[in-house]
């Protein structure tokens, strides 16, 4: 049983690492068995000849001998290779024959739509010559689809990055690279190329892409009916901003349409032809990148035909030129064409300034022959940036076309041997990201930098990284396209400037330990990107203009919101160090996970971090009528830390408030220390507090619940239980209910030690000569505001009808709101909300200590003052309060005189004096 189990292992072991390990090919048949592992990898280590893919070199067979090699062309139509030397047998699979393509339609493409190569290639810097395939659709009238005929045409069918177009099983770039072809015979439908018919991304968050690189095709012709390239069909993503690459590349072919009349509408495509789509080097080119190539060849099609590429659908080609000829065959202002000499057509970006360059727009510093005839029907123009071609021989006018990639000393510029646009890049100086003296680069990451030509973005760069003495802006009006970058010094996006951020298969920006990334411009992290903060790390979200992070935003240290518009930020977001709010405020998460927080002016907390995240956290401060009870500032709190222990659940918050918001209440001269109030049971007093002055402040023991279920979340702030401020009367008014009956209704913004209410009604204003009515109706002693109503049934006269509202307290005062007057008429049809008379309306608490709160109205503006005397008739202390507006007002007594002298127990009397009222009340000191 151990040795079955030792065999089993290096079985598993010698299959793994098949997957992992280079499969040299050499013969036509290990080409052609690619076939049998579609994602291995495969590198070629010498030239091979197809000609006998052409029926016109291959071998009939006949009776006879066959040694290793040979390809012949039996009696079924297939071509088959002799597997060993000597074979007489009749071709078949089982005697020593590989049974291979259809020898009339030519080599079969590796890969296709359902079974895609989703492996690497490694040409070796060998050659494939004579390739022949014949896939192509039979004649047809110009207001047809073709009927037969294949597509995804080319020494690869299709090339994706993974098993399937709808799975990317693949953790890693695929690559197609090193290889040359020569003297190609291709024909085919659409997505048609010598090397590849198709490249396609498919629409899965992995970041992984399809790269071919350094691959050529010198000599021969390529011809399809639609999406046909000299090198490749389609370089096509089905995601945007997750893009194949065709780079280090060229094609010297002849490139054409097999029916270029051909104008049958395509209704899957907005009415398009299907005749379009036809490039020098790339057919199509949607949401993908052409970069560092050229093509010589002549190109003529449909519609929608370009020296380099037939169309850049949401793609971008830079660094490229043209030499041929570009013909366009079919034109019509009722679909979108074009001709041009590197492009036909360009819709859409990815994005503008996507080469590393200064240049807008999605074709970007290249160049074409002046002399090369561009010809069509319509719709012709020169797309994008592209130069004529006078500078071709010229090498100081190509811009951003790094000697590390071209070679300039012939005639048209070359490709390098070993070409490489892909580099280390760090600051060299505090400045301008578009200042390139500000960047230096290196080919590995501890090599030798030197000053850099061109400044950095995601297509050119293995990493780039802002040093710590370093602080890099994007100025205003640029963008940029990054990702594998870190920031260890400062990195800010000034307003007007954008950055974009691309995906790779790793994090695509890390703000480092203490590095710093402000944002007042805009960021975009684009589809599965990621930006994270690490250890000591902040960003800052600054700025006039509201800013919005959908995604990628996961997992950061110190986040600040400092943004007056606002910042919307993406679900689940984790802030490991202090979430800072300083201006505006931030929506969108369904949930947030933050240490700690500091906002004393929009949050009105703070609390330090404690290396225990809460969940699920929320905050939000409102202001409204909560005295006597709380001060007028509550909390909503909600969150959760999840640890069994209590201390690591405890924070030590901040509450911070106005003044105003607690009327001006005097802690520190009446002694009083500030409780902390959830869901309207005591919690904690205040430890440390800052209860003067404008702002104020108390510092409370919070625990946090540990299950998020458990969080309530509605926090005040007030004194200790019992002390509390009288009800608080906002309204009494009065109506007929078109019934011969009276409704009452009052509304209290707050109310505490309240007994209940007592009506009572007149027929003149005369309290005294007013019965009470037969009800009582109980108080609910409530912080929040509260309605009462009661209707009066009792009525059964027209007439004038007065009523009062009496106030019973718990310790036995009362006090009187009214009168509220209503006439009874036979139609009805009447109301009278209450006047405001003359006078005092409560003193309370009566008797008092330390504190009372003296409430009086006015019916008309007038001056006012109230004074109050001792039982000798002495004066000990004036309020003079000025001219007041009509309506009720207010002043707090603390007992003390005029020289803030404490006074004695005992009984005094406070006078209010108006232009038309003096009116006296007792007060009692209690101490």
């Amino acid at each position: 049983m151990k040795s079955l189990k030792v065999c089993f292992f290096i079985i598993v072991l010698f299959l793994s690492l098949g997957q992992i390990l280079a499969v040299n090919l050499s013969t036509v048949e290990d080409l052609w068995n690619i076939r049998n592992d579609l994602g291995g990898n495969y590198t070629l280590t010498q030239s091979i000849n197809l000609e006998a893919t052409n029926p016109n070199t291959i071998i009939q067979y006949s009776a006879g001998t066959y040694n290793q090699g040979d390809i012949v062309k039996y009696t079924d139509g297939y071509a088959y290779y002799c597997s060993s030397n000597g074979n007489t047998n009749i071709p078949s699979s089982e005697n020593g024959w590989t049974k291979m393509w259809e020898a009339d339609k030519g080599w079969d493409p590796i890969g296709d739509g359902s079974t895609p190569f989703h492996g690497n290639f490694d040409g070796g810097g060998n050659i494939i010559s004579n390739l022949f395939i014949n896939r192509v659709a039979d004649s047809s009238n110009n207001t047809t689809f073709p009927a037969n005929g294949e597509n995804f045409v080319g020494l690869f069918g299709y090339v994706t990055n993974g098993s399937s177009i709808s799975n990317a099983s693949n953790n890693a770039d695929i690559y197609i690279k090193n290889l040359g072809l020569t003297d190609v015979d291709i024909t085919g439908k659409r997505a048609t190329g010598a090397l590849i018919g198709k490249t396609d991304l498919p629409n899965v968050n992995n970041g992984y892409l399809v790269i071919v690189e350094q691959c050529y095709v010198n000599g021969g012709t390529v011809a399809g009916f639609g999406a046909t390239g000299g090198l490749v069909g389609a370089n096509n993503s089905q995601r945007k901003q997750v893009v194949p690459r065709v780079r280090y590349c060229w094609a010297n072919v002849t490139v054409s349409s097999t029916h270029p009349n051909n104008q049958a509408l395509n209704s899957g495509d907005n009415n398009n032809p299907y005749n379009i789509k036809y490039g020098g080097l790339v057919g199509c080119n949607e949401n993908g990148l052409t970069q560092d190539s050229y093509a010589l060849g002549d190109v003529s099609g449909g519609d929608r035909v370009g020296g380099v590429a037939g169309c850049s659908i949401g793609g971008a080609i830079f660094r490229t030129y043209a030499t041929g000829n570009v013909t366009q065959n079919i034109g019509s202002s009722t679909w979108e064409g074009g001709y041009g000499p590197i492009t036909g057509r360009v819709v859409g970006m990815l994005p503008p300034g996507l080469g590393g360059t200064n240049a807008i727009g999605s074709l970007e510093d290249s160049y074409y022959l002046d002399t090369a005839t561009i010809s069509g029907t319509n719709n012709g123009n020169t797309y994008g940036t592209a130069q004529t071609s006078s500078q071709l021989t010229n090498a100081t006018s190509y811009p951003n076309w790094d000697s590390n990639v071209w070679d300039f000393t012939t005639a048209y510029p070359t490709l390098q041997s070993s070409p490489s646009s892909e580099f280390y890049f760090r600051s060299k100086n505090t400045g301008s990201f578009s200042t390139v003296a500000n960047w230096e680069k290196s080919s590995s990451e501890n090599g030798t930098y030197t000053t850099s030509v061109i400044e950095p973005d995601y297509t050119n760069s293995i990493a780039i990284k802002v040093l710590s003495n370093d602080t890099i802006t994007l100025d205003n009006n640029k963008t940029a396209f990054l990702s594998s970058t870190t920031v260890e010094g400062n990195l800010t996006i000034a307003e007007g400037g954008v950055l974009n951020l691309e995906n790779t298969a790793g994090d695509d920006l890390i703000v480092a330990a203490n590095g710093s990334l402000v944002v007042s411009g805009t960021l975009n992290i684009g589809q599965s990107a990621t930006l994270v903060g690490q250890t000591n790390s902040t960003i800052t979200f600054n700025g006039t203009s509201a800013q919005t992070i959908t995604s990628g935003l996961t997992s950061v240290y110190n986040l600040t919101i400092n943004n007056s518009a606002g910042v919307t930020l993406p679900d689940n977001i984790t802030i490991n160090g202090t979430l800072t709010v300083n201006s505006g405020n931030y929506t969108g998460p369904t949930n947030v996970i933050v240490d700690g927080l500091n906002s004393p002016s929009i949050k009105h907390l703070v609390w330090p971090k404690t290396n225990f995240n809460i969940e699920n956290y929320t905050s939000s401060t409102s202001v409204s009528s909560l005295l006597p009870n709380y001060i007028n500032r509550s909390w909503n709190l909600t969150g959760n830390i999840n640890d069994a222990s209590l201390d690591n659940r405890k924070k030590t918050i901040t509450f911070y408030w106005d003044a105003s918001e607690d009327e001006n209440y005097d802690w520190i001269g009446l002694n009083q220390t500030p409780i902390l109030f959830e869901g309207g049971s005591k919690i904690a007093d205040a430890s440390v507090s800052n209860l003067s002055g404008d702002t104020r402040s108390a510092t409370f023991s919070y625990t946090f619940p540990q299950n998020a279920k458990a969080s309530k979340g509605n926090l005040t702030i007030g004194l200790d239980n019992g002390q509390t401020l009288p009800v608080e009367l906002s309204s009494f008014n009065i109506y007929n209910t078109n019934s011969n009956n009276v409704m009452l209704k009052w509304i209290t913004q707050s109310e505490s030690n309240l007994d209940g209410y007592r009506l009572y009604r007149a027929l003149e204003n005369q309290l005294a000569s007013s019965i009470m009515l037969d009800v009582f109706i109980p108080g609910t002693n409530t912080s929040q505001t509260q309605t009462y109503s009661y209707i009066d049934t009792s009525i059964n006269e027209n007439g004038i009808y007065y009523y009062w509202i009496k106030m019973l307290d718990y310790d036995g005062s009362s006090s009187f709101y009214g009168p509220a007057i209503i006439e009874i008429q036979d139609d009805f049809d009447n109301s009278v909300e209450v006047p405001i008379s003359n006078g005092f309306v409560s003193i309370y608490p009566n008797p008092f200590n330390p504190t009372t709160t003296i409430r009086y109205s006015l019916d008309n503006s007038a001056p006012v003052k109230i004074d109050i005397y001792n039982v000798k008739g002495q004066l000990i202390r004036t309020f003079d309060m000025g001219t007041q507006a009509i309506g009720y007002h207010k002043i707090i007594w603390n007992g003390k005189d005029n020289n803030e002298n404490d006074l004695p127990s005992g009984l005094y009397f406070s006078r209010l004096t108006t232009n038309k009222v003096i009116e006296t009340k007792k007060i009692m000191l209690l101490k």
